[in-house]
């Protein structure tokens, strides 16, 4: 039972990391600028968190941080994420979304 709580978790853990992208990108575009900087802006900040979640926070990461500075960049990239999502789509979403990604950290944390 505990592998498939931890499997379901790991799921949601990974879907909690595309989900953060996703948001990224969708507020990059959201913003009051000329179509072109938008998609820039998009796919720079996009990229960024990309390398540095694969640098630092991945689970065959090249540079393994020790606790708690692992869990603290990811649970600060997660948050970002939701406060970027309250302003793009509202409270609601941005609240689920923090439960999730928050939550599936937290356990993650816990059962390591």
């Amino acid at each position: 039972m505990q592998t498939i709580l931890l499997s379901l978790n790991g799921l949601v853990a990974f879907l909690s990391e595309l989900a953060m992208l996703g948001v990224f990108a969708w507020w990059s575009l959201s913003l009051k600028l000329a179509l072109p900087l938008r998609i820039l802006i998009a796919v720079a900040f996009v990229g960024v968190v990309v390398v540095l979640w694969g640098m630092f926070f991945a689970p065959k990461a090249s540079i393994i941080l020790a606790q708690p500075w692992n869990a603290l960049g990811e649970y600060t990239l997660f948050t970002l994420a939701g406060v970027l999502l309250f302003f793009v789509a509202g409270w609601q979403l941005a609240a689920f979304y923090l439960v999730c990604a928050l939550g599936s950290e937290t356990i993650s944390l816990i059962w390591k």
